[in-house]
């Protein structure tokens, strides 16, 4: 259901709220195809990102060409999208990855990118402070497309806590009695 053509927006045209406004010069406008049709926008970020958009154009030629195929049922289209992702190798037994693995990498490189740490499913253990930390798993939320911070939990394990990691006071003793 990707549209290319019209899904890349420029800073300017995304409202304040759904983005850190210095971060991306261009997003994607995704919202056809989502969960419950909710609209998001996902920061353009690096090379890799505007390659595989380069590639996406490529494949829908002209403006209201969708990455789709015409006419299919949604259950056709998936499995459509599970056969071209085989053929290009992007599968468990090939690359060692799914697509919605990519998807759990994508927000992990995305915490890296706005915490400076790893994420605590990748082993990140040092503690984050608390507003950049807060920042960042809305920032990731809004970029899957979630409204909720908690679910970045999945794809990116719970945040360690400072309060967590130090030791627990020991408990009293009682006097004998």
């Amino acid at each position: 259901m990707f549209m290319p053509h019209v899904a890349v927006v420029c800073r300017e045209n995304v409202p304040v709220s759904q983005h850190p406004a210095d971060r991306y010069a261009a997003f994607l406008r995704i919202e056809r195809g989502t969960k419950g049709g909710r609209l998001r926008f996902v920061g353009i970020r690096n090379d890799e990102q505007r390659s595989a958009l380069e590639l996406a154009l490529q494949f829908a030629p002209h403006p209201s060409s969708h990455l789709g195929h015409p006419g299919l049922t949604l259950k056709q289209s998936l499995k459509r999208f599970d056969n071209v992702m085989r053929k290009a190798g992007v599968t468990r037994k090939q690359l060692g990855v799914t697509a919605h693995g990519l998807r759990h990498q994508f927000a992990q490189e995305l915490h890296v990118e706005l915490t400076g740490v790893q994420a605590p499913v990748r082993g990140g253990d040092v503690c984050v402070d608390p507003e950049t930390l807060k920042s960042a798993l809305l920032e990731i939320a809004r970029q899957l497309g979630h409204n909720r911070t908690q679910i970045v939990n999945a794809y990116c394990g719970s945040p360690v806590r400072a309060a967590h990691s130090a030791p627990l006071p020991e408990p009293k003793k009682q006097a004998p009695t």
